[in-house]
């Protein structure tokens, strides 16, 4: 393997040095992306040969990037897409621009992906922001037929007898904005909800009314006569149609989402202080946290609502009161027994060691979300990892009381290295928020973190911060609860989103 490139794989912008040669150095080329997440085997190959793809290498244009059957690989492009890739996926990143079409004139060559096996889920980066005929240079290239962007946020799929229960074919989902589908035999344009099946270089496009099984992120994967790849859990796949399984609704549509099981009086007094529930809660102007609190301390009314918990931080512990606040954008999932919501209107009370005081919450809201309850945590497993699937969340407010939309989140348990990876998609007041970070596990269920990474409109770079928990019973946790806090020039976004666990894991059991 060509030096420079094996150095820039690891160093990406630096340039190699002729030690002892007096001549100038040779520039290190420059990377069309970065891995920020990779779990299991996956490799990159290029004209030198075949290299393993770590955590933070980079992938360069004219590099194929495999990931293996127990892989999950997740690359950050030079202008801020996100790809994420399924297990036994061949991805070629036939060109990208050193610094993305936002930055070259039309005369520059384009992006061109092809997607030669497997499938892929990716956010389109700055593509989303130029004129229409930049946008013309982005296309993903499959053997059956060639997408187009008009959009962002979009799945696809390639099945060669390689995808259990499934015919043949392309398969294309459009989760925002929009794509075109096009072959010699036609072309069809799809936009948010919609889907289409190409079976092969001879057929047209053909829509689907319901979101096709090959494209969940979890679609089971046949190969040599086993089923192996990602498998969502029966009970979390009863998402209507035409909202994708990994998408929550519009605002509005969480407001009337099914409310948590009212618990008689009867039920109430029989809770003790032996069982608990974690807890994430995202507060005005603070971090956000995460605990555990007895059954007592957190109380809930006959729609499900909390209405009140205890807080132990810095500050000490602190009993929240719901008081005159109201609950918004409740939930509940009976499978997992996660139940979420926020407090909005009205003023809260907060009680600590020097008294009760009065928090505001007339523009700002305070998002929670908590578990089922447990007589003892759930212990971790030391390897293998857990892939969640989004399954609800409250609407992301900001400070002034405006209201969005998380469109699509990720949550990954890295159990082998003890991480958890988190990335978030909204938007908010015309802004278009993405945010990814990292949080180490210390054998606790819960876990606390930063994003390292907050982009809007792909332009600037915020900071934030999340704090979750996982719940359930078994070796490996069933669900997850997230709370998060996003800033960014002076503008704060916070919320909170459920998640649960696909069948598709390496855990292998606890300590």
């Amino acid at each position: 393997m060509n030096p420079s490139r094996r150095l820039a794989s690891r160093m990406a912008g630096l340039a190699l040095a002729l030690v002892g040669t007096g001549l100038p150095a040779a520039a290190a080329p420059s990377p069309a992306g970065v891995a920020v997440l990779v779990h299991g085997s996956a490799v990159v190959e290029d004209a030198q040969g075949r290299r393993p793809l770590r955590y933070r290498d980079a992938v360069f244009a004219g590099d194929t990037v495999v990931s293996g059957a127990d892989a999950l690989v997740q690359l950050q492009m030079n202008d801020g897409a996100l790809l994420s890739l399924r297990p036994q996926t061949v991805l070629v990143v036939a060109g990208y621009p050193a610094r993305g079409l936002q930055h070259t004139s039309a005369a520059t060559p384009g992006i061109v992906l092809r997607l030669v096996k497997g499938g892929l889920r990716t956010v389109t980066g700055a593509v989303q922001a130029i004129g229409p005929r930049r946008r013309d240079d982005y296309r993903l290239e499959t053997p059956i037929a060639t997408i187009g962007i008009r959009g962002t946020d979009y799945m696809a799929a390639v099945c060669a007898g390689d995808c259990a229960a499934t015919a043949d074919g392309l398969y294309v989902g459009v989760f925002d904005g929009a794509v075109e589908l096009a072959n010699a035999a036609g072309r069809v344009t799809l936009e948010r909800g919609e889907y289409a099946h190409v079976a092969d270089a001879r057929s047209a496009p053909r829509r689907q009314a319901q979101r096709p099984v090959a494209l969940d992120r979890s679609a089971p994967v046949r190969e040599a006569g086993t089923v192996t790849g990602f498998a969502t859990d029966a009970a979390h796949t009863d998402a209507p149609a035409p909202a994708p399984a990994n998408d929550v609704p519009p605002a509005a549509a969480l407001d009337s989402g099914a409310a948590a099981p009212a618990a008689t009086s009867a039920e109430l007094s029989a809770q003790t202080a032996r069982y608990a529930r974690a807890f994430a809660a995202a507060l005005p102007d603070e971090p956000s946290q995460t605990g555990t609190g007895a059954a007592s301390a957190l109380r809930f009314d006959a729609q499900g609502g909390l209405r009140s918990l205890t807080l132990n931080d810095a500050s000490g512990q602190r009993d929240l009161d719901i008081g005159s606040a109201t609950n918004q954008d409740l939930g509940a999932d009976a499978a997992t027994g996660l139940r979420w919501g926020r407090w909005s209107g009205g003023t809260v009370a907060v009680t600590g060691v020097s008294g009760t005081t009065a928090l505001d919450l007339s523009q700002h809201s305070l998002h929670w979300i908590v578990g089922p309850e447990f007589d003892a945590p759930p212990v971790l497993p030391r390897s293998g990892f857990a892939a969640f699937d989004l399954i609800g969340a409250t609407a992301p407010t900001d400070q002034d009381g405006q209201r969005g939309v998380l469109g699509h989140a990720d949550l990954v348990a890295d159990f082998d290295r003890q991480v958890v990876f988190s990335s978030l998609d909204l938007r908010l007041d015309g802004d278009h928020w993405l945010a990814w970070g990292i949080a180490a596990l210390d054998g606790s269920p819960q876990f606390s973190g930063h994003y390292d990474h907050v982009q809007v409109n792909l332009l600037g770079r915020g900071s934030g911060d999340f704090s979750g928990f996982f719940a359930g019973a078994g070796t490996v946790p069933a669900a997850a609860g997230l709370s998060y806090q996003l800033h960014y020039g002076g503008t704060e976004v916070s919320g909170v989103a459920a998640f649960a666990r696909g069948d598709h894991h390496g855990g292998t059991g606890g300590p």
